[in-house]
């Protein structure tokens, strides 16, 4: 007789099966509903395991990674940010990465300005922010005067 049929007729072995018991062994009472909750535990996480294994074995990604060796082609960056400043204000020291070759000499970074139109909600907290880093500048950093 199969394993399942037997247990299927046999209660009381499903019942021992019980493993989601929350009380001493003295104080409870398994029942074939427990067993049969168990059971289908173990098989659920047993086909789980099974499927994930054979995922994981069977994976057909292939890394291939090589090396650029063309050193006198030139990248072509887009810098996309936008900053509430006048363009004379802002600028950008690029090098590349062994800081050695000023990157002015592939191109030039292009400063395009934009124009920002506030609000008057916008305006009144732009001011209020402005006087607050006003007065800390002025107040709270004499350290730099010295």
């Amino acid at each position: 007789m199969p394993l399942f049929r037997r247990l299927v007729a046999n209660p009381r072995a499903i019942a021992d099966i019980d493993v989601f018991t929350k009380v001493d062994h003295n104080f409870t009472k398994t029942t074939a509903t427990g067993g049969t909750v168990s059971v289908l535990s173990y098989i659920l996480i047993g086909i789980l395991v099974m499927f994930e294994t054979s995922v994981y074995l069977k994976s057909r990604i292939k890394f291939l990674y090589t090396v650029d060796t063309d050193f006198d082609s030139k990248l072509q960056l887009n810098i996309d940010i936008t900053v509430a400043m006048n363009c004379e204000s802002i600028g950008a020291d690029i090098m590349d990465s062994t800081n050695t070759n000023n990157a002015y000499t592939y191109g030039r970074l292009v400063e395009e300005p934009t124009y920002f139109e506030l609000s008057p909600g916008q305006s009144t907290q732009w001011e209020i922010i402005r006087s607050v880093n006003n007065y800390l500048r002025n107040e709270h950093h004499t350290l730099q005067e010295v």
